[in-house]
C-alpha cells in the first residue's frame, strides 16, 4: 500500500492514523546559551585559584632564591674579605672599582657569576643588587656606613621610623610581578639610602608585592671573625 509521509523520517500508510511528529532531541539555542554560561563561570572560578597559585609559588621561590644569595654574598665576603661591587660591565664579576668609602652605596646588576648564582627572579626579571661602599673595602671589625651610605629598611618611606634593618652592608631588591606606583614601592626605586619592606597589599593607593632581603652587619661581621678573616 502507498505510504504517506507525514514528519521527517516518518512514514504512515494510507488509511492509518498519523500520530504526530516526534518531538526534536536536540538543544535550543537558548539552552545552549545557558550552558556555554555556564561553562565559562566554571573556568573562570579554576583559573582564578591557578592564578593565585602560580603567583605564590613565584613569589615563594624568589623568597629563597634571595636567601641564597645572602648566603652566597656573606661566603664570598668570608674568601675576599669584602663584598663585590654590583656587575657594572655586564660581564657577570665584581667590578671592584666601586670601593667609594663609608659615605657612598652602589646599585645595580648583581654580579651573578662572582657569586654562582641566578640574577633574575621567578618572573624573569632582574634582581637589584644595592651596597654600602664600606663593605667592598677590605672589611674591618669597625666598618660601618656613614651618610648617605649608611643602607636603612623600615615598614615606611623615609626610614625616621619603625626600622627594620639599619647600617646594612647589601639589600636585594625583587620588584616581582608589578611595579606600583604606591609610595611604599618608589621608595625602593628612588636611588636613595632608604628602602622598605612590608607585607603583600593590593589595596589601591598602598600596593606593595616587592621581595627584600640582606645581608645582616652583625652575621657578616661574626661570620668573618669565626674565619680568622678580620684584622
Amino acid at each position: 500500500m502507498i505510504e504517506k509521509v507525514t514528519c521527517p523520517g516518518q512514514r504512515v500508510p494510507y488509511g492509518a492514523q498519523a500520530t504526530g511528529c516526534p518531538r526534536a532531541t536536540g538543544f535550543s539555542l537558548v539552552e545552549l546559551a545557558i550552558v556555554l554560561v555556564i561553562i565559562g563561570l566554571l573556568l573562570g572560578a579554576a583559573v582564578i585559584p591557578l592564578s593565585s597559585q602560580m603567583e605564590r609559588n613565584r613569589r615563594n621561590e624568589t623568597r629563597q632564591q634571595i636567601e641564597d644569595i645572602v648566603d652566597a654574598l656573606i661566603g664570598y665576603a668570608v674568601i675576599n674579605k669584602h663584598l663585590p661591587c654590583p656587575d657594572f660591565n655586564g660581564n657577570g664579576l665584581d667590578d671592584d672599582h666601586c670601593a667609594g668609602g663609608p659615605g657612598r652605596f652602589y646599585s645595580g646588576p648583581l654580579p651573578g657569576a662572582a657569586l654562582g648564582v641566578k640574577t633574575r627572579d621567578a618572573w624573569g626579571r632582574p634582581l637589584t643588587y644595592v651596597v654600602n661602599g664600606a663593605f667592598t673595602a677590605t672589611l674591618q671589625l669597625s666598618s660601618s656606613g656613614t651618610g648617605s651610605g649608611r643602607l636603612g629598611i623600615a615598614e615606611r618611606p623615609g626610614c625616621g621610623s619603625r626600622r627594620v634593618a639599619d647600617d646594612v652592608p647589601a639589600i636585594l631588591l625583587s620588584t616581582a610581578k608589578q611595579r606600583y606606583p604606591s609610595r611604599l614601592e618608589r621608595e625602593n626605586v628612588d636611588h636613595d639610602n632608604c628602602f622598605v619592606t612590608t607585607g603583600y597589599s593590593l589595596r589601591t593607593g598602598a600596593e606593595f608585592d616587592d621581595l627584600l632581603g640582606w645581608v645582616s652587619r652583625q652575621i657578616l661581621i661574626d661570620r668573618l671573625a669565626a674565619s680568622g678573616q678580620l684584622p
